[in-house]
């Protein structure tokens, strides 16, 4: 908390998840993941999702869901699903504004995987206004502006919430354009560059984002960063 950094910890153990927070001793604590909780590898799905849910305050300790195991399908394939009781009451901790931020898990071609896909994002954020879980509005929020607000609040830097999640002038205007018929992504757009279009990728456009930090955004960081713009 003194070096302005985010402390957090998974919580796929409902136990360990506890551990954290009275570790914590009121200080900013962000639960990862937290609907692996519900998957039932550690407790049973719809208690051990309740028993963190409970450890949620909003302010000081922290949530976020992973949009996989919002989906009709509870989960992916090749990696974990969520038990059904403990997904809905992940839809009420989203309804009452308890948990306010929804991320993926990387691809599913990682090294480390098992709890969503970014794939699933968009298809997340229209599941949720159909079901009037969320407005559209507000689901495109949770993947966007709150997690940004979360990160300033956290680290003391306003770039975060100033630059990152939203479209307001002098921001990074990172936009994503999906159809809500096919719930497909049509095209993407950083930094003014398309970087994405119906399923492929522009060439040119790979080095249009920047390495995010505490400090801020490097555009370019110099030798050897190829890979790193090819991710």
């Amino acid at each position: 908390s003194q070096a302005s950094l985010v402390f957090m910890s998974h919580t796929q153990d409902p136990e360990h998840a506890r551990r954290m927070v009275s570790l914590s001793e009121g200080r900013p604590l962000h639960l990862a993941h937290a609907t692996a909780a519900g998957c039932g590898t550690h407790a049973n799905g719809a208690s051990g999702m309740a028993d963190v849910l409970s450890l949620v305050d909003g302010e000081t300790i922290t949530a976020e869901f992973v949009s996989s195991m919002l989906l009709k399908s509870r989960g992916r394939r090749d990696g974990m699903k969520i038990h059904p009781a403990a997904q809905e009451l992940a839809y009420k901790a989203l309804q009452s504004g308890k948990v306010e931020i929804i991320v993926s898990d990387g691809q599913s071609g990682a090294t480390m995987k098992g709890f969503g896909n970014t794939a699933d994002n968009i298809p997340c954020i229209f599941h949720l206004a159909e079901l009037s879980v969320l407005s559209l509005s507000n689901a495109v929020a949770a993947m966007t502006c709150n997690p940004a607000r979360l990160l300033s609040q956290r680290t003391g830097n306003r770039f975060f919430a100033e630059k990152l999640g939203h479209l307001a002038p002098g921001a990074f205007a990172c936009i994503t354009v999906a159809d809500p018929d096919s719930q497909q992504v049509v095209y993407t757009i950083v930094n003014g560059q398309i970087v994405a279009f119906d399923g492929s990728l522009v060439r040119e456009s790979f080095s249009a984002g920047g390495l995010i930090s505490k400090y801020g955004i490097s555009m370019r960081t110099g030798v050897g960063d190829l890979s790193l713009y090819q991710g």
